[in-house]
């Protein structure tokens, strides 16, 4: 007997993410949406961060927007597909929505757009109101401790490491506030970030490193050529078990396994 573990369902057959005044209306028909040009690079908009959190998909664009569905569990016994939705879209810079984080244990989201770190309350996406959440700056990348996930810290708050050119900053974030509680001298910065407990793991333009926040010590890891063949290569930093980091190098290296 054939045994599958998961199984797909579609969402949303075809995305239209050009201004159109029916986006923020409700769609009877979940099976076809405006339907042109997904994801042809430099000619459409396109979909560059993906986050979902119970009946809530949200997609940060190309150019700066952030699109809200929220679909209901209804349905279509035709074509597998949600029957009913409603669609929100906001601008939030005017570049890249590079990277969404949702932290529903506190209600909060965090969205990186612009090279700047923003706050907005789910499942809405209202800005949260400064001076509390004041936006972060010249950020590079950030990402959270992924051995707390879904979790809180003893105080109810949850950690987000941030970097920026030649820094690392620790935020603790509450549904009230958000405060520094750290900072690391990072010489060659970061453009990507991994974390587990005590541990991130980064990667500047030329390689991998570690980083101990209990000790404010950083280590080399693997170097690595950041154009191989005229291409850019761009590193990706995951955990595959506790303490552990899964780490990608480009094709004329050896490297593969930190």
């Amino acid at each position: 007997m054939a045994f599958s573990p998961f199984s797909l369902q579609t969402l949303v057959n075809a995305l239209h993410l050009e201004d159109n005044q029916q986006a923020s209306q409700h769609s009877g028909g979940g099976s076809r949406l405006f339907g042109t040009g997904w994801g042809i690079k430099d000619t459409q908009i396109t979909v560059e961060s993906v986050e979902a959190w119970e009946n809530n998909l949200y997609l940060g664009t190309s150019d700066g927007h952030l699109i809200h569905y929220w679909i209901d569990d209804q349905v279509s016994s035709v074509n597998n597909v949600p029957s009913n939705f409603r669609i929100s879209k906001q601008p939030l810079g005017k570049r890249i929505v590079e990277r969404i984080m949702l932290f529903p244990q506190i209600r909060v989201a965090v969205i990186l757009c612009d090279s700047t770190l923003s706050f907005y309350s789910l499942p809405e996406i209202i800005a949260l109101p400064t001076p509390d959440f004041q936006s972060i700056r010249g950020v590079t990348c950030f990402c959270h401790d992924i051995s707390m996930e879904g979790k809180t810290e003893q105080d109810g708050s949850v950690r987000i490491c941030v970097m920026k050119r030649r820094m690392l900053h620790i935020y603790s974030l509450t549904s009230e506030s958000c405060i520094e509680v750290m900072s690391i001298q990072v010489p060659d910065g970061a453009i990507t970030a991994c974390q587990y407990g005590p541990y991130v793991c980064v990667a500047d333009t030329r390689r991998y490193k570690m980083i101990d926040l209990v000790a404010k010590r950083m280590e080399d890891l693997i170097p690595y050529e950041s154009s191989v063949n005229g291409d850019m290569f761009r590193p990706i930093i995951t955990v595959i078990g506790e303490g552990e980091f899964l780490l990608t190098a480009p094709a004329n290296t050896d490297h593969i396994l930190a």
